[in-house]
């Protein structure tokens, strides 16, 4: 009865290795087909994580968000003190003609619109590099030269005497249309001017790249669910796989 009983015992657990032994080559493929498919999800849309990549989005829509407030409020800062500068070049008939003769110059519009440019690619660059690195280094200089040319051209613009006067910040001019001339005012100038085409760069950068990420942001709830779809297919076949393992191994050392 015992031998019987023994027979019986290693016949049942002899069955249910072969069933383990059937059910494992299924349940690894499906390891790998699942492990697959995870894959090919966080590959094709460069993720690891959606959830946690929209939290760091909305991160970092929060601190554009953040910038860009600080920068239309410098923009806005500095519209109006352009706008009273004005005013004051209005309230003089010379100013006001150096304001005329600037905005006449077909190369000194020329040369703010090449600044323009500058700042937007610089205001680019710097969302993804440092100061330090050689391609923000390069529209640096760049922008630097620029506003030398522009400097030069302004001179060039009012004539030779207010351009002598203008590089030495001396007031030499005193006979002609010219005379007069507030050149603080002209320096005043021309440093709004430039000031404010870097701050419109920066904003609109900021509202570009904002504008980006929250268009990336709205394709993230499907997924997230595709996501959550995967990786529970993926944790279940492998603790399938090791429970199988286990089993197997278990009735192993029985029959033995």
């Amino acid at each position: 009865y015992q031998d019987f009983n023994k027979q019986q015992q290693k016949e049942r657990l002899s069955k249910g290795l072969a069933f383990v032994n059937e059910r494992l080559p299924k349940i690894k493929q499906q390891v790998i087909q699942s492990e697959a498919n995870l894959q090919k999800f966080r590959k094709r849309y460069n993720i690891v994580d959606p959830q946690v990549q929209s939290t760091i989005l909305l991160e970092s829509i929060a601190a554009i968000r953040k910038e860009l407030d600080t920068t239309t409020a410098q923009l806005q800062d500095i519209e109006a003190r352009y706008r009273n500068l004005e005013q004051q070049i209005a309230a003089s008939p010379s100013n006001a003609l150096v304001s005329s003769r600037l905005s006449q110059s077909t190369r000194y519009q020329s040369l703010l619109v090449e600044i323009q440019k500058t700042e937007l690619a610089l205001a680019q660059e710097r969302q993804r590099f440092t100061d330090n690195s050689p391609t923000v280094q390069k529209l640096l200089e760049q922008r630097q030269s620029q506003l030398v040319l522009l400097r030069q051209e302004a001179g060039r613009s009012l004539g030779d005497k207010a351009e002598v006067a203008y590089n030495i910040s001396q007031p030499l001019l005193t006979k002609g249309q010219l005379a007069g001339v507030d050149l603080q005012l002209v320096e005043d100038l021309i440093k709004f001017q430039t000031e404010a085409l870097g701050l419109r760069a920066n904003q609109q950068s900021l509202m570009e790249s904002e504008r980006l990420m929250r268009s990336k942001l709205n394709e993230y709830p499907a997924l997230i669910a595709e996501y959550n779809r995967l990786l529970p297919e993926v944790e279940t076949n492998r603790k399938t796989l090791a429970q199988l393992m286990e089993v197997r191994q278990s009735l192993a050392l029985k029959i033995a």
